[in-house]
């Protein structure tokens, strides 16, 4: 799942430190277009901490796919969200229309989901099994993202000591320490709306009613689920 509004500062609270023209990439990836997110790339993998986090992500394979995670602008997210991990291609898609530090905290906290993918696989395959219900998805799916916002301020607070950068880096610093804290304030919200569309989806499945559009990204088309009544 992507970077949610509701658990983050706005946007006014991130301190910009390099000025570069918004733009984003065509079909043919213009040179102009991927400067700029290789530069904030570039800026956060001079951090030993956040390397280390894109290292860990990179040697977890997922989707049959395996190697570097690739970053890149898009104009909106499938999700819909600010940021977003796409495993089928190994990217992890960031809106054009954010600030450099905003796309560079976002990106780590992409690396966060991106290391925690395998929780997410076995969400889904119990969720295709029939074997967990709407609001327990909902809320597992809410935990492991919770999960990624700790380790988002632990990474993104080791690396604004390392480098000297903006606290405001660290858009998480703020977050409940108790889940069921964070669980009570974020569980009506949009956000948690996305994962029970997405149980809701695996139960049509399970009952056969439909398909699932985006089942065969996750798994692959060998392995069978059993299908409830």
């Amino acid at each position: 799942m992507g970077t949610s509004i509701n658990s983050i500062p706005s946007e006014s609270d991130i301190t910009s430190f390099e000025k570069v023209i918004v733009s984003s990439i065509d079909p043919e990836g213009n040179q102009s277009s991927l400067s700029r997110i290789e530069k904030i790339v570039e800026r956060a993998l001079r951090s030993r901490h956040i390397r280390e986090l894109y290292e860990r992500a990179n040697a977890i394979p997922a989707c049959n796919k395996s190697g570097k995670w690739k970053v890149k602008f898009v104009k909106e997210t499938y999700s819909k969200f600010r940021a977003e991990c796409d495993y089928k291609e190994r990217t992890i898609h960031i809106r054009e229309n954010i600030s450099d530090d905003y796309a560079l905290s976002f990106f780590v906290f992409e690396l966060t989901n991106a290391v925690q993918v395998n929780k997410k696989l076995a969400l889904h395959e119990k969720a295709l099994r029939g074997q967990i219900d709407c609001e327990s998805y909902a809320k597992e799916s809410e935990r492991r993202e919770y999960n990624g916002t700790l380790l988002h301020h632990k990474v993104m607070s080791a690396a604004i000591k390392e480098m000297n950068w903006s606290k405001a880096l660290d858009i998480y610093r703020y977050v409940e320490k108790d889940f069921e804290v964070y669980w009570s304030r974020i569980k009506n919200s949009p956000h948690t709306d996305y994962h029970r569309e997405r149980w809701r989806e695996c139960w049509d499945w399970y009952r056969g009613k439909s398909k699932v559009a985006w089942l065969p990204m996750f798994f692959p088309p060998a392995k069978q689920f059993i299908r409830g009544p």
